[in-house]
C-alpha cells in the first residue's frame, strides 16, 4: 500500500505531470507520422512519399531557422517580468515582428 501512494504521490507533481503529457504528446506524434506515412505509401507509392518527406523537411528546416530562437526568448523574458502586463504585451509584440522580419527574409532568400 505504501509503495501505491508513493506513486499516486509521484503523478501528483507538477514536473512529472508535465513530463508525462510530453511523452504521451511525442507518442501520438509518432503513431500519426507512422500511420500517414502508412496510407501516402499504400495509396501513392513510395517514390512520391519520398517526395512528400523531402519537401516537408525542406519546410521544417526553413521553420526552424526562421525562428532564430526568438520563441525561447520571448517565453524566457516573458517568465521573468509575468509581474507586468505592460512589459508583456511589447515582449509578445516585438517577438511577432521580430519572427516575422526574420521569416520573411528566410523564405525570399530560399526562393533567390
Amino acid at each position: 500500500m505504501v509503495k501505491i501512494k508513493k506513486v499516486k504521490n509521484l503523478f501528483n507533481v507538477k514536473f512529472v505531470k508535465d513530463a508525462s503529457f510530453t511523452i504521451r504528446s511525442h507518442f501520438t506524434a509518432g503513431i500519426s507520422g507512422l500511420l500517414i506515412n502508412t496510407v501516402i505509401g499504400n495509396h501513392l507509392g513510395v517514390g512520391n512519399l519520398g517526395i512528400i518527406n523531402q519537401g516537408l523537411s525542406i519546410y521544417m528546416i526553413l521553420a526552424l531557422l526562421s525562428n532564430f530562437r526568438i520563441q525561447t526568448s520571448a517565453q524566457k523574458h516573458t517568465s521573468q517580468h509575468s509581474d507586468n502586463d505592460g512589459l508583456i504585451k511589447g515582449i509578445f509584440s516585438n517577438a511577432i515582428v521580430a519572427r516575422s522580419l526574420s521569416s520573411c527574409v528566410v523564405v525570399f532568400s530560399f526562393f533567390y
